[in-house]
């Protein structure tokens, strides 16, 4: 037989539980925030055809809340280019992807998500941090064709370049031995030299922006012996007469 005593402690007991419930599952939902990515690094130029790693950190605010360890319920989604890349290091604070980037510019971009844990569900993702690429290989080394040269006289010089990716070469840089670049957009150039050795340079650009650098053979320009003109008056000349010469040097 039930008391007056006991009835009272029983409704109590029904009474209290719901605050315990809310007890427990508030600060959950107080404290459910997205993860965070502190860093994304990588290599933003890479050589055509060939691979690349980048590597993500993150952080997750309700960890401590949850007194999980750091990262403990982190989970990394990679892409390159919009399309989904496997990476690793779910469960932890850092994660990496190694890819091989397609010929051209590209992105690579990782989104982080925590959670379900406990009795919290799981957070938004957090916002995508991505980095461009450009995967491209210089244009191969040129070679320069230089004509016998004569002390200032114009001549001009060839530049023989070819790209490797076939993009097209749309710029050369030229230093022609006095360190002063020349920029021009097609393979030739055409300058005078005073006497003396040198060596050119070319560098070709592709489209892409990559370049590389070759130089010319020496050689060498010699010093131009002087020309004379003789200047004879009266001209023509009769027999026993007096005449004026007179003679002008030049180069």
């Amino acid at each position: 037989m039930r008391t007056p005593f006991s009835r009272r402690r029983v409704r109590a007991a029904v009474f209290l539980s719901p605050l315990v419930v809310a007890a427990v599952l508030a600060p959950s939902s107080a404290l459910a925030a997205p993860p965070q990515i502190v860093s994304l690094t990588g290599p933003t130029s890479v050589t055509d055809a060939g691979s690349a790693t980048y590597t993500a950190t993150a952080t997750d605010p309700d960890d401590g809340a949850n007194l999980l360890t750091p990262g403990a319920n982190l989970k990394y989604s990679w892409a390159l280019d919009g399309i989904p890349v496997s990476g690793n290091g779910d469960g932890t604070g850092t994660s990496s992807v190694t890819v091989t980037p397609p010929h051209g510019p590209s992105t690579i971009a990782v989104t982080v998500t925590a959670g379900p844990v406990g009795l919290e569900t799981a957070d938004e993702p957090s916002a995508p941090s991505s980095l461009g690429i450009l995967a491209n290989q210089k244009p191969n080394v040129p070679s320069i064709t230089v004509p016998p040269v004569k002390a200032g006289v114009p001549v001009t010089l060839t530049a023989n370049a070819t790209d490797p990716d076939s993009d097209p070469i749309v710029g050369y840089t030229w230093n022609l031995g006095d360190n002063v670049p020349q920029n021009t957009t097609g393979n030739t150039i055409t300058t005078t030299f005073a006497p003396g050795t040198y060596t050119v340079w070319v560098n070709p650009h592709d489209s892409l922006g990559a370049e590389s650098s070759g130089p010319s053979p020496q050689f060498t320009v010699a010093n131009q012996p002087p020309r004379a003109k003789l200047t004879v008056s009266p001209n023509p000349v009769g027999i026993g007469k007096t005449v004026n010469l007179s003679g002008v040097g030049s180069i």
